[in-house]
């Protein structure tokens, strides 16, 4: 592991700033209208019980995360940058998902997570900012059980 890009990443991805660039570059009508269809599918896939929860590892803002919980999906979503969680923490409360959506700080390289404790867990648009892929694909791997869905 390049200890060295991990923490320069780490850094970059702690600015808010960062994070308001990608929402005004990324989140077009057309890219929005994609991400629906794409999160329709995605749960239609999931055949989700009532008791299962999807992780949303790296959330962000939580964008994705209300998509799931729009859909009526029980989320925790997850990620390393403190910051971020604050403005994924007002992003929820602004939409009204507060209540639908838990936010738990959570390093991909390095979860807190059992073993296959997850049923169902998406991670869109995040490895792309991971210097350490091997380790992040098998964490989620490794708390992902037997029968559970990934979405990457």
């Amino acid at each position: 592991m390049n200890l060295s890009a991990t923490k320069t990443v780490e850094k970059t991805l702690d600015d808010p700033d960062v994070h308001e660039h990608w929402k005004k570059e990324y989140r077009t009508q057309e890219n929005e209208r994609f991400f629906e269809l794409a999160f329709d599918q995605i749960v239609k896939e999931f055949q989700l019980k009532d008791n299962m929860t999807v992780l949303d590892a790296g959330c962000g803002t939580c964008a994705h995360s209300i998509r799931l919980a729009r859909r009526g999906v029980s989320v925790l979503a997850t990620d390393f940058s403190s910051s971020v969680l604050d403005m994924a923490r007002t992003h929820l409360k602004k939409n009204g998902f507060e209540e639908k959506v838990q936010l738990q700080r959570e390093d991909l390289l390095s979860m807190s997570f059992q073993d296959e404790s997850r049923d169902r867990i998406v991670c869109w648009g995040v490895l792309m900012h991971i210097p350490d892929i091997k380790t992040a694909i098998y964490e989620l791997s490794r708390v992902l059980n037997q029968n559970g869905i990934l979405v990457l």
